[in-house]
């Protein structure tokens, strides 16, 4: 249950991050592009003429010359260029991207090699935009990029890795359905940094839901991930990478390592709020009043079935208080009473298992849980489970949770299509 909500922490701060390499590297990009077409039009313009003045007999000689002198010239240029305009280029790029997206970028020093394709920030600042859903302003300590110089060239933005050091600052996620929400920052240039690296990071997270309003400190002490593409960014946190921290001071792991034909990752949690899980998993959660839970959760997709995810939960409540089931009513309160009953026999633990299978697809372009669509896996099946434990029918909570599931597939479609 608490994993996608620490996943859904961590891939917002992720995207965050993702969103200020894109801007340094960007930088690099527009440098690059801008002499390489300046030259390949002097170089047009003159060879027509070179070709009318040459002897037929030499015509295979004066564009071999043109060819090679240019490319002396332009690797010329590129170490004059990334030996003494470094910083100055970064700056236009980054003031260029800050005015056309409204994200607000300052920092204290920059260091760039354009001809070697690295980039230092130190002192980064990143602000959203006024009026933004979803705020943040946030303080980075250093950022290092190493962009890939040949795929560059290419058309391509590749990083071979990207390093982020001690993050900090405020952001407030309103996911409630009945906000106003904020367009993301789209691009149709894919981004993939080979190794990505955050660590130490703290950020004070307030998040918006359903009506409710909920405060904590999101800590990373350190993630990586590799690789991190800008199209799958989600996908790659939460099932290519390796990190640890705390959210709402309820420490957190992701490990992942390969397997035979495929990748096996693990997810646990221990002592998390109940309020998280009711304000985001929703379900049988919302009937959570007091408590905390532990989570592992093992994940694993192969080679034979490559879009297939196949996730195993093993959830174990402690000291868990419900509402009353004449608050709930219906199937619901039945549930509620009888789970009620359940707990106080146990004492107020509860120990479930269950097991989901996901189409890996639903990761694709996705930066939250919602837009992947996986509060609504999770929430009838951990209701179907929790009607076993305690004597109902899950045939029946099945049955109710249809109609519930069906609208939420035509959202996730409908937000897919946009």
């Amino acid at each position: 249950m608490i994993v996608p909500l620490i996943s859904a922490a961590l891939s917002l701060l992720g995207s965050l991050v993702t969103l200020c390499l894109e801007l340094v590297a960007w930088a690099v990009t527009a440098w690059f592009q801008r002499g390489i077409a300046r030259r390949a039009a002097a170089i047009d313009a003159a060879a027509p003429a070179a070709a009318v003045a040459a002897p037929q007999r030499h015509r295979w000689r004066r564009p071999l010359l043109i060819t090679g002198i240019a490319t002396l010239v332009l690797t010329a240029a590129l170490v004059v260029a990334g030996l003494c305009c470094g910083e100055r280029i970064l700056a236009w790029g980054i003031d260029r991207w800050s005015r056309r997206t409204g994200i607000a970028v300052a920092y204290d020093h920059a260091q760039c090699n354009v001809f070697a394709g690295t980039a230092r920030l130190t002192g980064l600042r990143v602000r959203s935009p006024d009026g933004a859903s979803d705020a943040y302003d946030l303080r980075l300590a250093e950022v290092e990029v190493d962009v890939a110089v040949l795929a560059l060239l290419g058309g391509r933005l590749e990083l071979d890795q990207a390093r982020v050091a001690g993050v900090h600052g405020t952001l407030r996620a309103d996911s409630d359905p009945r906000r106003a929400q904020t367009p993301p920052v789209r691009s149709s240039r894919e981004v993939n940094i080979e190794r990505f690296t955050l660590t130490d990071a703290q950020v004070d997270v307030t998040l918006l839901r359903d009506g409710r309003t909920l405060s904590g400190p999101l800590v990373v002490e350190k993630l990586q991930a590799e690789p991190l593409r800008r199209q799958w960014v989600l996908f790659d946190v939460l099932f290519r990478s390796q990190a640890r921290g705390s959210l709402w001071c309820a420490p957190f792991t992701i490990a992942s390592a390969p397997s035979d034909q495929g990748r096996v990752t693990t997810w646990t949690a221990r002592g998390v709020p109940v309020d998280l899980l009711a304000a985001f998993v929703g379900g049988p959660c919302a009937w959570l009043r007091a408590g905390t839970v532990d989570v592992d959760v093992v994940d694993r997709w192969s080679l034979a079935q490559p879009r297939m995810i196949h996730m195993d939960y093993r959830i174990a409540g402690h000291g868990l208080e419900l509402v009353s089931g004449t608050e709930v009513g219906g199937l619901s309160g039945r549930m509620v009473t009888a789970l009620s009953a359940y707990l106080a026999v146990k004492q107020g633990e509860l120990d479930l298992a269950f097991a989901l299978d996901l189409d890996r697809d639903r990761f694709h372009h996705a930066l939250s849980l919602d837009a992947a669509g996986l509060w609504d896996a999770i929430a009838p099946a951990l209701a179907e489970r929790i009607a076993a434990k305690v004597g109902c029918d899950p045939a029946e909570v099945r049955a109710a949770g249809r109609t519930i599931k069906a609208v939420a597939a035509e959202a996730l479609e409908r937000w897919r299509k946009r």
